[in-house]
Formats: structure tokens, sequence, C-alpha cells
């Protein structure tokens, strides 16, 4: 498959009274055509900054990017995407239709062709039975598919969702992400920015983790979690050993360690915490979660700086 996406040593720098603050500095990924790939990282990691660039709201300071070979902000790249920002404001006095009508207007379409594209774009979301209701009788879930028809209403081949699912109920992230599942079928490219990492794992094809403007991991699922699966091993300590291997133990809920071994090395990592171990929590065979690879990449490293 060709590549929708590519980011070519992207660096951004911002400027402010207090000095120069790096938001990206020289990340590199491609996400193929056809595909859904995640975008995960902790807040401050440079996600938004990277997405800006992306759809043309920032240019980078070094390194380039581009969408289908186009380069990112110009108009043929932008004619090739649709954008949900994680914040929308809508005029929600006017129904789905009428300003559905407003965002086809604002890319070019007139006459029959605009209410066509948007009672396609209605009915691939779901909302074509709603299209006469105003957006303030829609619940949130309602008004994220909306914002996923306004973002398809221009048929584009690439598809930008910033947090769609943030702050709702199970339900309703659940269905969005059958919506998006749907919407690959039908040949769109997705970049998926998330802060619930059971869902990309559960949808997206392939993944980048963004930690301090770097890439730490990115590639598909098998590529960046493994097709094996090994020992997961949580244990509580008393507190943690100050010659703790960081690259070996990560940090799992409630304050315990998580490693992925074979059995062999399992028993003398056990064995080298004996001393300050508290209990072993649990041993089975799994693949590696990309929560618990999100916290080795991430926590760990936030743990070696506060040591210093």
């Amino acid at each position: 498959m060709s590549d929708a996406i590519q980011f070519r040593g992207v660096r951004k720098t911002y400027r402010t009274r207090r000095g120069e603050i790096p938001a990206l500095k020289g990340i590199n990924f491609s996400v193929k055509s056809g595909e859904i790939f995640g975008f995960a990282g902790p807040n401050g990691a440079g996600k938004s900054t990277a997405i800006k660039i992306l759809v043309g709201l920032l240019m980078p300071d070094e390194g380039d990017c581009s969408i289908f070979s186009q380069p990112c902000g110009t108009r043929d790249a932008k004619k090739m995407l649709g954008y949900l920002p994680e914040v929308t404001l809508y005029h929600e006095f006017m129904s789905a239709q009428e300003l559905l009508r407003v965002h086809a207007g604002l890319a070019g379409f007139r006459g029959k062709d605009r209410d066509e594209r948007c009672h396609r774009a209605l009915e691939r979301v779901g909302l074509s039975e709603r299209k006469k209701s105003r957006l303030s009788e829609f619940s949130k879930g309602m008004k994220q598919r909306f914002g996923i028809a306004q973002a398809i209403v221009g048929e584009p081949k690439l598809l930008v969702l910033d947090e769609l699912t943030s702050g709702l109920d199970p339900q309703a992230q659940a269905s969005l992400l059958e919506l998006l599942a749907e919407l690959r079928s039908q040949g769109l490219t997705i970049f998926f920015s998330s802060h619930h990492l059971a869902e990309i794992e559960k949808i997206c094809d392939s993944v980048a983790i963004v930690h301090k403007g770097e890439i730490k991991a990115a590639g598909s699922m098998n590529e960046v979690l493994g097709k094996e699966k090994k020992l997961r091993v949580e244990v509580q300590v008393h507190e943690e050993p100050a010659n703790l291997d960081q690259k070996l133990w990560s940090k799992g809920k409630s304050g315990s360690l998580v490693a992925y071994l074979d059995e062999e090395a399992a028993g003398r990592a056990i064995r080298d915490l004996e001393d300050n171990l508290k209990s072993v929590v649990s041993a089975h065979s799994q693949r590696r979660s990309l929560e618990d690879l999100f916290l080795e990449l991430t926590e760990s490293k936030t743990r070696a700086a506060n040591t210093l």
C-alpha cells in the first residue's frame, strides 16, 4: 500500500517570553493508505502540534510532511483531508442538514451536488433520519457523528480525528469505533488521536507513540507489541529498589511493577526483587498491551528523571 501520510524530520519549536519550547524534535513516521492509524502520547507530548502541521494550521521549522505525496498545508493536500478537532462548537439552532449544507458550501460544492453529498454524509454516519433535528437536540455522541459527517462531506481520502471519543459513555464510544471500521472498509484512511489506549489497540492497524517531542515506537500493532505471547509478571514491592532495571520493569496500576519475560527470566527477575518483594499479583501468558508499552516508554522515563 502507498503512504497516505509521511512525516520526515519534522521539528517545531515555540518561542515564548520564557524561552524556546521544543514541541517536535525531528519526528519520522508514515501512515499507509486504507488503514486506521493510532497516535498516542501523554499531555504535552507534541500530538496537537503534529496534528496542526498535518492539517496545515502550522508550518514546521524543519523537515516536511505530506498527504498522498502533496505537501501539508497546500490546496491539493487540503482537498484530500477531512478534519474533526477535539473541541467543536456548532450553531446549535440549525438543523443537521442546514449546517452540513454550510460546510459543503465552504468546501466549494453547490446546488444538487451539494445536497447529494450532504445526504450521503449523513447516511454514512447514521444520522439521515435526524437530518431535520436541531444540533441542540443531539447527544454528545450524535454531535460527534455529525462532526464526522462535516469532515467527510467533501469525500476526502484522509480523515483526521483528534480525541473523538473523549467524554463519551462506553456505548457511544463503541458505536463510534464501529463507524470508523465501516468508513475504513469504504476506503478511507483514518488518523486517530486518542488517550484511550485500549481503543487504539482494538481498532487501529498501526500506531505511533510520541513522548517529549520524539517518536518512541511506530509501526503495525504486531511490530510494536510483538506477535508472541510472553509471561506477564506483575508484583507489588515494599519500596522500589534504587537499582531497579527500568528496561525490564515498568509501572503498572496502583504502583505495581510489570514485566514481560520468558519463564526462566521471570524467575530470576522476581528473585532479584526478593528483599523488597511484597507479593506477586499475577503471572500469566499474554501479549504485551499497548497500555503497558505506553507506560514503559513514558512513565519509566519520568521516574528516571525524578531520581536525578
